[in-house]
């Protein structure tokens, strides 16, 4: 008999792990560092890479990543999550200095403390999971501060050809932009 209840408890054990809560969809909830996992069914390419920080007082955002573009690069701006009666929590954003807004809006599901999907709401096909990390790789955004570093240093030394408004240009691309 003692067996029967070591098992049957250890069954319900296996059975709360295997169910997560998921939470409300918010900024709060949403706050922190996102990495891709998952593309449209399958692991990004070897190297590749999208990670973004949610950051929940402002409802700003901060994405480090490589998909398209050779090398790092930084994006910044604007989230808002609005609740669709029919979709649920739809996700949209908008880059900073004028870049425009995000390609697609998001259905955001399977929401908990450790990952989420998001779905485009045009296109039913792209589908996006986000687990959450502790954080985005000092790696990639030290990336970004050599390299405009080193464009700083360039025009201060007077190197030929570097100017102020090139400087001034390149840090208004999304890629070298510096907080």
């Amino acid at each position: 008999f003692a067996a029967l209840l070591s098992a049957l408890a250890l069954l319900g054990a296996c059975d709360d792990d295997m169910y997560v809560t998921p939470l409300e969809v918010t900024n709060n909830n949403i706050a922190g560092t996102w990495q891709l996992a998952e593309w449209n069914g399958a692991p990004l390419a070897e190297g590749s890479f999208v990670y973004i920080e949610f950051i929940r007082k402002d409802a700003k955002y901060v994405m480090y990543q490589n998909l398209d573009s050779f090398g790092t690069r930084k994006l910044t701006g604007r989230f808002v999550i609005d609740n669709d009666a029919e979709l649920g929590a739809v996700i949209r954003g908008s880059y900073d200095y004028g870049a425009g807004d995000w390609a697609h809006r998001y259905i955001v599901t399977d929401f908990t403390e450790t990952s989420m999907v998001w779905t485009a709401k045009d296109d039913r096909s792209d589908i996006s999971v986000y687990e959450r990390c502790d954080g985005i790789p000092e790696e990639y955004s030290a990336i970004l501060r050599q390299r405009t570093g080193r464009q700083v240093t360039a025009v201060n030394e007077g190197v030929p050809g570097a100017t102020s408004a090139d400087l001034l240009a390149d840090l208004k691309d999304p890629g070298l932009r510096s907080e």
